[in-house]
């Protein structure tokens, strides 16, 4: 069997930089998605071979994707501990977004006579503004020094009645800092409230912990190694059957006239509206089998050795470098937000990407309450933006995946030193291509897509 930490599709992938010349680029943007597992996505296109709709067992292809659906649902539950008398495994086909968009239609419904809840600071947008649609109010619980959850805050918030459920991330993706769900979840569930959690930063880089004290569990296939996979939604039954569909279609029916309809006799017929995605639920599913038969915790210690490793270079360049987040790395995943002094995020982001091939991201990664409370520009926006242009707010994201390797920390770092050194020349370098650095950049784009369609 193929070496893990190599076999995924991309990893070396040449790109032309500024100067022209092309070379490998190291992938740091594994928060943001992370690249394709071969062994999983081999075994996927053998699926395909024989892939039929799952909506009958009365043919041999549509028996065997009801199988592998089935075989899907079972390996997710187990990996993350769900105990699968008690959680329903659905898969979503607009990855975490409507997972967390169901999921809080959901909970509001069962919430009728406490229709507020409360979030953290830290959420991605996704795990935020739907919660805004569904509920009547929201209350964002403020952050601690560190910049992580402040149970004390989350206390407050629950103890006036009017919060029915929580929605809390289990790790934040940009600054990786750990959420303590256990005791989130004990504190959660004394106010009589339930707790939705969002682990798509989590699912395939640190061990759930407490699992069977969730109510609710979203993560996306495509920060798990199979991009272009579905969102899924882990829920208690109790719950799921109990608040009902909130998606209608064709499969979660047993008998239709023009004037009626029932249901599917079994609430787990009811979860898919529509066709499931069968086919990126089972590349879900041996991304995860494949990660257990390496051994998970050896995965673990692999990336928090480099996130060790990429925090303490970080921090020998505090004279120009700004480090965002906890600095102990036992306390957050491989996701690293800094910022160069003197040099706004999209310069820093632009050299790396285009004077060193270092893939990482810039910007608020779709978490700006956060990003503005990190950087300490407050919440109002038109008090902010009229003062600041809006598209310099942000940090600079470097993120590891189980594919990382010391030589890529080393890179980054080193390529860091040298545009903090040099701002001037970066600097320069970024405004005189920005003019026809987006025209270029799609028009390379372009050229690739071409070739990739007549390939064959």
């Amino acid at each position: 069997m193929r070496e893990l930490h190599t076999d995924f599709v991309g990893l070396h992938t040449i790109w032309p930089g500024a100067d022209g010349r092309p070379a490998a680029r190291s992938y740091l943007d594994s928060a943001a998605t992370t690249l394709a597992m071969g062994h999983a996505l081999e075994r996927r296109d053998r699926l395909l071979r024989h892939y039929g709709s799952p909506h009958t067992a009365l043919n041999a292809a549509s028996a065997l994707c009801v199988e592998a659906l089935k075989l899907a649902q079972a390996t997710v539950l187990r990996f993350f501990g769900f105990p699968p008398d008690d959680y329903h495994c659905i898969f979503l086909g607009s990855g975490a977004t409507g997972a967390l968009n169901r999921a809080a239609a959901m909970l509001a419904r069962l919430h009728r006579d406490r229709r507020g809840v409360a979030l953290s600071m830290m959420e991605h947008h996704s795990n935020d503004l739907p919660h805004r649609a569904a509920c009547e109010s929201v209350c964002h619980v403020p952050l601690a020094a560190n910049g992580a959850l402040d149970l004390a805050a989350l206390e407050r918030a629950l103890s006036g009645g009017r919060v029915g459920y929580v929605a809390i991330t289990a790790c934040s993706n940009v600054t990786g800092a750990l959420t303590p769900l256990g005791d989130v979840a004990d504190l959660v569930h004394r106010h009589g409230a339930h707790l939705l959690v969002d682990g798509s930063q989590i699912a395939v880089h640190r061990r759930l912990d407490a699992p069977g004290a969730l109510d609710a569990f979203v993560f996306c296939g495509h920060k798990a190694y199979a991009p272009g996979t579905p969102g899924v939604l882990i829920m208690r039954k109790s719950l799921h059957d109990a608040a009902g569909p909130v998606e209608l279609g064709g499969g979660m029916v047993r008998r239709v006239s023009e004037h009626a309809f029932e249901f599917a006799a079994d609430p787990a017929d009811r979860a898919h509206a529509g066709t499931p995605d069968v086919l990126g639920a089972f590349q879900i599913a041996m991304v995860l089998d494949r990660l257990d038969e390496h051994g998970f915790d050896r995965v673990i210690a692999h990336e928090q050795a480099l996130t060790h490793r990429l925090l303490d270079q970080l921090r020998s360049m505090a004279g120009e470098v700004v480090l965002y987040g906890d600095p102990d790395p036992r306390q957050r995943v491989g996701v690293v937000s800094f910022n160069v002094r003197g040099l706004d995020h999209p310069v820093v982001a632009w050299a790396l990407s285009s004077c060193f091939n270092i893939t990482v991201r810039n910007g608020c990664f779709c978490a700006q309450p956060y990003v503005r409370e990190l950087l300490g520009v407050g919440q109002d926006l038109d008090a902010v933006d009229a003062v600041d242009d809006a598209s310099l707010l942000g940090l600079v994201r470097a993120s590891i995946g189980v594919y990382t390797s010391a030589q890529d920390i080393d890179g980054l770092t080193q390529a860091l030193r040298d545009i903090a050194a040099r701002p001037d020349h970066y600097r320069r370098w970024f405004r005189s291509s920005e003019a026809h650095g987006r025209d270029r950049g799609r028009e390379i784009a372009r050229r690739q897509l071409d070739a990739l369609c007549r390939l064959g």
